[in-house]
């Protein structure tokens, strides 16, 4: 990998139009402390950078910097293709990961990495010709490998069960349970009734099965002959199911918007009432 040590201005310098993919927002008391530490050893450590300027690591230092005004910084240049910037991206600061929201993004960062390098069960051949596999990987992020897939089931819950781990109302016992078992539909249905319920990480096991259970027995009833469907007419009731959910989701989650909306909700009400005549006409039929 061809690289030099050179200095460059700091207004010249970009940040990786990446980073905040792979990274949290970064809070004003670490750039403050960043700022701190520069003034007491009077020392800036090199940035990483590609031949455009683009920052792969030292964001922090570069925003600190800036805010101290300096206008110049020293940089190690290197001259890599745009993929292999995006990896090293991922991979500097490797373990940063001390938070609930720094565990998320950790997962994102281990995704790209396991991807450049195309690795699934087995060894892989890297650009260099080395071999890297899901070991490598585990340990370059100083984990094991069980904890590193353990970590990859955050990038498989909904964003709102993401925000509940967050959060440390779901804990990561419950993630690898719920990645595991739960399609993104049965994953919205548990969520609002943590919601509705208000329940906590204990009680969140036995929840997960009841959902699970119950949407495999009813994958597996079996339709008697007299009450077969077409496809089509499958989907006709499958869409109205998914309206009506959608519909609940909506006034769950924003309960004070209908709440200030008095005639909207009546508006609803009135709605409901004539499906439900409807419905019970048909069934009655």
């Amino acid at each position: 990998m061809d690289q030099s040590h050179e200095f460059r201005k700091i207004d010249d310098l970009s940040e990786h139009p990446q980073y905040h993919a792979y990274y949290p927002a970064v809070s004003e008391s670490t750039i403050q402390r960043f700022i701190a530490a520069i003034q007491q050893s009077n020392y800036i450590s090199p940035l990483i950078i590609t031949s455009e300027n683009v920052i792969l690591d030292g964001h922090h230092r570069c925003w600190a910097a800036k805010r101290m005004g300096i206008e110049t910084l020293p940089v190690t240049v290197k001259k890599i293709s745009e993929e292999e910037a995006n990896y090293l991206l991922t991979t500097y600061n490797c373990a940063r990961n001390n938070t609930r929201e720094e565990k998320i993004f950790l997962a994102k960062r281990i995704k790209a990495a396991l991807e450049y390098h195309g690795i699934k069960p087995g060894p892989k051949k890297c650009h260099d010709g080395t071999k890297v596999t899901a070991d490598d990987i585990a340990n370059m992020f100083d984990m094991s490998r069980r904890a590193m897939f353990r970590a990859l089931k955050l990038l498989d819950i909904i964003p709102e069960l993401q925000n509940k781990f967050r959060k440390e109302e779901v804990g990561i016992r419950s993630v690898e349970k719920i990645a595991n078992e739960l399609d993104e539909q049965q994953q919205k249905t548990l969520y609002l009734k943590i919601i509705n319920q208000r329940l906590k990480e204990e009680g969140l096991l036995p929840l997960i099965d009841e959902i699970h259970d119950e949407a495999t027995s009813r994958s597996e009833a079996p339709y008697p002959l007299s009450t077969k469907v077409t496809s089509k007419k499958m989907k006709v009731i499958k869409d109205a199911e998914k309206d009506l959910r959608k519909l609940h989701e909506k006034v769950v989650l924003h309960t004070q918007i209908f709440r200030e909306n008095p005639t909207a909700v009546h508006l609803i009400l009135s709605g409901l009432e004539e499906i439900k005549r409807e419905l019970e006409g048909i069934s009655n039929g």
